[in-house]
């Protein structure tokens, strides 16, 4: 099960109370969309989205799928013909260790190539770090709720891993 991938929707970064002026290029407005992606063309479970309909920034969640080589590989694959600068694959397992030198490589490599910043890390830090960020942060989580209270496609075992989630970071 993935956490984000089988829901499809978008909200714009005022529903969600997200900052303009933490230092992100969020543009205004700036568009969620979380779909699955293999099926819909998009690049990634969020994708952020300039003014002009391009993906700048774009984010692959895993849930209980530790990162490996082959999945750096295959979100490259996902976004190389995109102008995206940053691409976060963010997952609740840790990576595999034993592919970290071939994985940083291939960053390394993307990096050179494309000029995309790809980020892996811990969903749950990732988190604390960004929500950090937010004047508010009870507002963002409530606007979120019930932004997912309201959407039809999502599953409730994807509700109750969004519960878990949270409640893991107290």
């Amino acid at each position: 099960m993935q956490l984000i991938e089988s829901s499809s929707y978008s909200a714009n970064a005022q529903q969600l109370s997200l900052p303009l002026e933490i230092g992100v290029p969020f543009p205004s407005p700036a568009d969620f969309e979380f779909t699955l992606d293999k099926s819909s063309g998009r690049i990634g479970d969020i994708e952020i989205i300039d003014e002009k309909n391009r993906s700048f920034e774009a984010v692959e969640v895993k849930y209980g799928i530790p990162v490996t080589l082959q999945l750096v590989q295959d979100a490259y694959a996902k976004f190389q013909t995109t102008p995206v600068s940053r691409y976060y694959i963010l997952s609740t397992a840790s990576p595999d260790k034993g592919e970290s030198v071939k994985i940083e490589a291939e960053i390394q490599r993307i990096k050179n190539v494309h000029g995309c910043q790809v980020i892996v890390n811990d969903i749950n830090p990732t988190l604390k770090y960004y929500l950090r960020l937010l004047d508010d942060t009870f507002e963002f989580i409530e606007n979120y709720v019930n932004f997912l209270e309201d959407d039809k496609a999502l599953k409730f075992e994807h509700k109750a891993q969004w519960n878990k989630l949270i409640s893991e970071m107290g």
